[in-house]
C-alpha cells in the first residue's frame, strides 16, 4: 500500500511538472518579442545559447536581452546589447569576433540591404555564418545620448 501511494504521488508530480513546462512554452511563444532578464525562464527557453553565452567584454551596464519568435518572413532572433566605452570598444569587438571563430561561425560577405535605418549611427557591421547554427549580425552603434558605443550580437535562428 505504500508503495502504490509513493508511485500515484511520483506520477502527479511528473504530470504537474510537464504540465508547466507545456505552460511555460506556450506563454513564451504566445509572446511575438520579449526582454527576458538574465536567469530568467524565458531567458533560457527564448535566448539561444549562443547569445546568453557570448562574452560581455567592458561593459558600462548589465547586457540588455531581446527576444522574437519570427513573424512571416521575419526570422526567430535573440540579441545581446551592451555598451562599452570608446577606448574599450575594439577590444569587445575582437573578443565577440574570436568567440564566434570559436563557435566555428565563419565571416560573411555584408547584405547590402542588411543596414536598418535607425536613430544611431552604425560605425561597424559584420555578419557571420554557420551550416548548423544560422546567422549573426554584430554591430557597433554610437547612439544619441547614451553613455558610450553600443555592441549587439543578434543570431538568426
Amino acid at each position: 500500500m505504500r508503495l502504490g501511494t509513493v508511485l500515484k504521488i511520483g506520477v502527479l508530480c511528473v504530470a504537474l511538472s510537464a504540465g508547466a513546462g507545456l505552460a511555460a512554452i506556450a506563454y513564451l511563444f504566445s509572446q511575438e518579442d520579449y526582454t527576458p532578464q538574465p536567469g530568467s525562464l524565458t531567458y533560457y527557453l527564448g535566448i539561444s545559447s549562443l547569445v546568453r553565452n557570448a562574452p560581455i567584454a567592458a561593459a558600462l551596464q548589465p547586457a540588455e536581452y531581446f527576444g522574437s519568435v519570427g513573424d512571416g518572413n521575419k526570422l526567430p532572433q535573440s540579441q545581446v546589447s551592451f555598451y562599452v566605452s570608446q577606448a574599450d570598444a575594439a577590444q569587445a569587438w575582437r573578443t565577440l569576433q574570436r568567440y564566434l571563430d570559436e563557435q566555428g561561425f565563419s565571416h560573411a560577405p555584408p547584405d547590402s540591404g542588411s543596414q536598418a535605418q535607425t536613430a544611431s549611427t552604425t560605425a561597424k557591421e559584420a555578419q557571420y555564418t554557420s551550416p548548423t547554427d544560422g546567422s549573426v549580425l554584430m554591430t557597433l552603434e554610437e547612439v544619441p545620448a547614451a553613455a558610450g558605443l553600443r555592441v549587439s550580437l543578434t543570431h538568426f535562428d
